[in-house]
Order: structure tokens, then sequence, then C-alpha cells
């Protein structure tokens, strides 16, 4: 029988560790040594006999494949090489004007991680870019992806909600989305002790944060 992971559900190998980010549940998790010795080797070589993948269909790790072909749902990412609040950006700014919007997307996006699941959201932004890519999607005024991200970045400063990496990376999304722009959102993890960051990227360039900063951490999720 063949096997894939749920769509819910993603990974990363870090430190040694398979670690796993149900968007479903909202939460990240690790196997006991022996299901994660079992699912590198599956990762790695493909399911065999001595697995014990019962266990790990149980754990909700992976289920029957529907279509037959086996899938495992880990993340491409590229690697973070450059970053726009890093770089002394000469484009113009584009004012005030944009404030409300900024103000917009922060708020509507503290809602939605209030009501709604992970999933709901990473769904919305997977669907949009999937939408973008088939449609050829142009900007809505014409202006660069990178000018709207340093405008926001600078604008954000300004929205009286604290600042937390998943809202705002959401929120600049979300804005981007507004102005025809879809990036791509990427979750990160790393151990000893854990934590877990995202951050907003197009291509090798972050557009929300420090390289050095999203280098410390494993993708583990990429949409």
């Amino acid at each position: 029988m063949r096997y894939a992971m749920p769509v819910s559900v993603t990974f990363c190998l870090t430190g040694g560790a398979a670690v796993f980010l149900d968007t479903c549940r909202n939460r990240y998790f690790r196997l006991g040594p022996r299901l994660d010795a079992d699912f590198q080797a599956l990762a790695e070589a493909g399911p065999s006999a001595d697995l014990d993948m019962g266990s790990l269909v149980r754990l909700g790790v992976l289920q029957p494949a529907a279509d037959g072909h086996g899938r495992l749902n880990r993340a491409d990412a590229p690697a973070p090489l450059r970053s726009l609040v890093e770089e002394d950006l000469a484009a113009p700014r584009l004012g005030a004007r944009l404030a409300p919007r900024v103000g917009f997307a922060v708020a509507v996006t503290q809602a939605r991680l209030t009501s709604s699941s992970l999933a709901c959201l990473v769904a919305r932004h997977r669907a949009l870019r999937q939408e973008a890519a088939v449609g050829g999607a142009r900007p809505a005024n014409g202006a660069d992806l990178y000018t709207l991200s340093a405008s926001f970045n600078r604008l954000r400063r300004l929205v009286p909600i604290d600042t937390v990496c998943l809202l705002d990376s959401f929120a600049l999304l979300r804005f981007l989305a507004g102005q025809g722009h879809f990036p791509q959102l990427i979750m990160g993890v790393r151990l000893n002790p854990f934590a877990a960051h995202c951050w907003v990227q197009q291509d090798d360039m972050v557009l929300n944060d420090a390289v050095e900063r999203a280098s410390t951490y494993t993708p583990i999720l990429a949409v």
C-alpha cells in the first residue's frame, strides 16, 4: 500500500530529528525515537515491511494514498541570501496613502488568526498563488514588490497592534495580494531549544526579516 501525508501536515529534518507541523490543529510535534527513525527511513528510502506504518497512520502523520501515489510534504524554499530590511532601498517611498491599507491588513489578519485555523490561511494563500500563476496576474498599480514591502514594513510600526511574526507575515501577504503580488510564505523551526518562526520571501530575498535570523531556521512549510 502507498501512503501519503495529509495536506495539512508538513515536515522537515533538523537537528537529526523529524519535526512536523499540523496546520489544521495549529501545532508542531515530534515522534518518539523509534517512530522518528522509521519516518526518516521512509523519507530516505520509501516504505518497507520493517517500518511501523500503522503507528504513523494512527498519529496522523500518514494516511493511505487516495490516488495510489506516495507523497511526503517537505518544504521546498530557496535559501535566504538577501534581506529587504537590511538593504538601502533606493526606490521612492509611497507615502502615507498606503497607511490605511496596512492597518486594515493587520487588523483583518489578527481577526482571522483568532477565528480560523492556520490551514485556512495557508489554503487561501496557496489558492491565490496558484490562480496568479495560471492567470498571469499583473500588479494592480504597477508598484514594485520591494517598494510595497518596504512601505509596509515602515507603516506597520504605526499600527497599534503588537508585532508577531505570524501576524505580520500573513498581513504582509494580504497587503501585497491586494496590489497584485504573491510572494512565498515560509515557516521554519529549530531545536535545542525548540523555536518556530515565519517570514515572507521572494526568490532568495527575505521581505520582512533579516537573513541572519531566517537562516537559523529550517523551512517546514513553504507556500
